[in-house]
């Protein structure tokens, strides 16, 4: 559609609307935003085949999205537990609290919450706050 074109059928609106449409903008890109979440994965080596493993690395993990957390500045509510399966697969538990976590050992209780046998056995786990 030409310019004109547009302009009559849209009436008072900007030719500018035009130029978008078209994909112009010599806007400045701007790449930095705020991060919706903050968090850690990790790929072992060996199959965490069992509740207690899978726990076993979680201090790690928490602490590892606490120092991210601080660092930044930011607080969380939301715990994430993902597992990645040997087929490929991938499983995701959640929970979100009405208070922000006070830190690693919060977030842990939380994850350890969501993990419930059926999840097992694992390849792989991350861990968000």
């Amino acid at each position: 559609m030409s310019m004109h074109t547009f302009v009559r059928l849209s009436g008072s609106s900007p030719p500018r609307l035009c130029e978008l449409a078209r994909g112009v903008d010599e806007r400045p890109v701007e790449v930095h935003r705020e991060p919706q979440s903050i968090g850690v994965e990790r790929t072992f080596d060996h199959d965490l085949s069992t509740r207690e493993a899978v726990l076993a690395e979680l201090p790690s993990l928490t602490a590892e999205v606490e120092a991210r957390w601080s660092k930044r500045g930011y607080v969380g509510r939301t715990a994430v537990l993902k597992l990645s399966f040997e087929d490929g697969t991938t499983v995701t538990r959640h929970r979100t609290r009405e208070q922000p976590f006070q830190g690693a050992d919060e977030l842990a209780q939380t994850v350890t919450e969501v993990l419930t046998p059926e999840l097992l056995p694992g390849t792989g786990s991350g861990c968000w706050g």
